[in-house]
């Protein structure tokens, strides 16, 4: 008897070893698994936008980094960069933005690298990069399906709708927000598992990361709350820690937010900025809004036709009888509905449709009014909710088998599955690749984007203001000159055709005609641009210019003093203002003008230039040849 039983006990014990060693074996597989796919995607991610290597500056790339005089000071500037806000350091710092990281990053490369886009661009694609690989080990983490994980993630890094943020160096913050909210899921989902401090302690410290990155990273405390619903398990401890270090982490955050914007004031955006602005009442904002949500839908599914902007009038203002609002608002209606059915199951259906409409909450302009009516790097985040159903849609439609341990058993098991996938990412791919090269420049996105949103003030409005940049003209002769002039004048009048009120159009149309000197043009489009602004800084500015170029100095002091008055910190202004001192032989107003430039603006040598011939007039050679001295450092000569 005794024996028997020691029988039993031996064959058990061998047994449970042996289960053990499968299943040892099974976790090695399946983690070995998940690293191929991941390192697959983040594959995906580098190889489709190397085309972006070598791309220049674009956009938002000029006020944040190029022409940012915060960024430009490199390594030393970051004390300044996180004690100020975004656009702090370009020549209007208005904004009551806080985004500090993407910024600190740009003038760190800028120490590197000065005036080299190269690194930017590289660091944006790696990131992205990045992001593909902990994107997919994440969505396996809680999903537990290879297939739904790869594909989401996989969908997420190829969608065309993301070209905006990974080519264009400035929307950094949205790859950083969106990178450190998925590392912050993934160890919120490790603290779950493993009961360890350490997890929920990096969840608040991604989390905090995520909002310093970019404030949108707010609406992730809803996922944190989604993700305590669907997979806790029913146990209020697995993520009660890491969302308590969310919850903490967010209000330090709005205290240093608030220390630094918080005096600010809000200015409203303006109808070319988002378009919502133009509705009459709230019934037509709203079911712009709306309209708007079905065209971001529209373009997840279809990215045919993407653009940098869509500002007014590319989308019209409508009411609630518009076909278009009724469509969108069915769609959008039927989600929801799908939504509230399949949440008690805590279906990838019910997941997917309310990660989409809690990190898009926001950015819709449907609760809150924000900057912009539709920008395509505003669904970067969203879109993974639709890259969710979409793998779900596609494990269903071809009854794909999840329970894979091996590559092997991944690529043979499904081949529907796998089909379809590689057909959608095939055609998203090329899509990506072939935008890409749009964003190499400004000239060539605008002039490309022009005709994608023929209707957009703003499109017209930047192609004929990027004409008149003196940099655009260099190697042209005057007959090509003439000709871009006339182009660019042809531009700035489509966008004011568009939305007369356009101060910004009718500043620069002002320009074209300052340069060809016909001031009587000049001025008359500066006091239409004044009647819509009367605070415009750089109307007042330029009105200096055309009394300084018709030699009416006294005028051009006293706009001079109206640009500065508006904005203290206007670089322009003071330059201006020296040189018109100078030509009044007012030589020491002209000397402390130019000083209040250099102040603002220390590293630039023309400032320093015109000192030190100032100086020199007032027949003090020393400090000239100090400022000389200054200048040849600068410029290196």
């Amino acid at each position: 008897m005794v024996k028997s039983t020691s029988k039993e006990a031996f064959q058990k014990t061998a047994e449970h070893k042996r289960i053990q060693k499968e299943t040892e074996q099974k976790l090695k597989q399946e983690h070995l698994l998940l690293q191929y796919l991941a390192v697959i995607v983040a594959a995906f991610g580098f190889i489709i936008y190397v085309n972006t290597l070598s791309h220049g500056y674009a956009l938002d790339d000029y006020s944040l980094i190029l022409e940012n005089a915060s960024t430009k000071k490199g390594i030393s500037g970051l004390g300044e960069i996180f004690r100020t806000s975004y656009r702090y350091g370009y020549i209007f710092a208005t904004d009551e933005i806080y985004r500090p990281l993407s910024k600190a990053m740009f003038a760190i490369e800028w120490s590197i690298a000065p005036n080299s886009p190269t690194i930017g661009h590289w660091v944006n694609v790696i990131l992205y990069s990045i992001t593909g690989f902990f994107l997919t080990v994440t969505l396996y983490k809680y999903f537990r399906s290879p297939g739904i994980a790869f594909i989401a993630a996989l969908l997420f890094i190829v969608h065309p709708i993301h070209t905006e943020v990974v080519a264009n160096i400035k929307s950094r913050d949205e790859i950083l927000a969106f990178l450190f909210s998925v590392l912050s899921l993934l160890t919120m989902k490790k603290y779950a598992d493993e009961k360890k401090s350490k997890y929920a302690i990096l969840t608040a410290v991604f989390f905090f990361l995520a909002l310093l990155s970019k404030e949108s990273a707010i609406t992730m405390i809803g996922i944190f709350a989604l993700v305590w619903f669907f997979y806790g398990k029913g146990k209020s401890n697995d993520f009660i820690k890491p969302i308590i270090g969310v919850v903490v982490s967010t209000l330090i955050f709005f205290l240093i937010r608030s220390s630094i914007v918080g005096n600010i004031v809000t200015v409203k955006p303006s109808v070319a900025d988002n378009l919502l602005m133009a509705a009459p009442d709230l019934m037509h904002r709203l079911a712009t809004a709306f309209y708007i949500a079905g065209l971001y839908i529209k373009l997840l599914i279809f990215p045919d036709q993407l653009a940098f902007d869509y500002s007014f009038n590319q989308i019209p203002v409508i009411g609630l009888n518009d076909w278009r609002f009724i469509i969108s608002f069915l769609v959008i209606a039927a989600a929801a509905i799908m939504a509230l059915v399949k949440i008690k199951s805590r279906s990838i259906w019910a997941f997917g449709i309310l990660f989409f409409f809690i990190t898009f909450s926001i950015s819709s302009n449907i609760l809150i009014m924000i900057g912009t009516s539709m920008a395509e790097r505003l669904m970067y985040t969203p879109s993974l909710g639709f890259c969710l159903l979409a793998a779900y849609f596609i494990n269903k439609l071809s009854k794909a088998n999840s329970v894979v341990v091996s590559i092997k058993d991944f690529i043979l098991m499904n081949p529907l599955r796998n089909v379809i996938t590689v057909i959608i990412v095939l055609l998203f791919s090329l899509r990506t690749i072939a935008r890409n090269p749009v964003w190499e420049n400004n000239y060539n996105l605008y002039v490309n984007d022009v005709k994608v949103s023929p209707n957009s003030t703003r499109t017209h409005y930047y192609l004929g203001n990027l004409m008149n940049k003196e940099d655009f003209l260099i190697g042209k002769t005057e007959k090509e000159k003439d000709s871009i002039a006339n182009a660019a004048i042809a531009e700035l009048k489509k966008s004011i055709a568009i939305y007369p009120p356009f101060t910004d159009a009718w500043n620069q149309l002002g320009v074209l005609y300052n340069k060809q000197k016909n001031y009587k043009e000049a001025m008359n489009c500066y006091e239409t641009a004044l009647k819509y602004n009367p605070n415009e800084p750089t109307v007042q500015n330029n009105i200096g210019a055309v009394f300084f170029a018709t030699a009416n100095f006294p005028a051009a002091v006293k706009a001079f003093d109206k640009a500065i008055s508006i904005n203290p910190n206007y670089f322009d202004a003071y330059s201006n203002l020296g040189g018109a001192y100078g030509e009044m032989k007012k030589y020491p107003e002209a000397v402390n003008a130019f000083q209040q430039a250099i102040r603002i603006d220390p590293g630039n040598a023309m400032a320093h230039h015109y000192l030190g011939i100032t100086y020199q007039f007032m027949g003090n050679q020393s400090m000239a040849n100090m400022c000389f001295e200054k200048e040849k450092e600068l410029t290196g000569q």
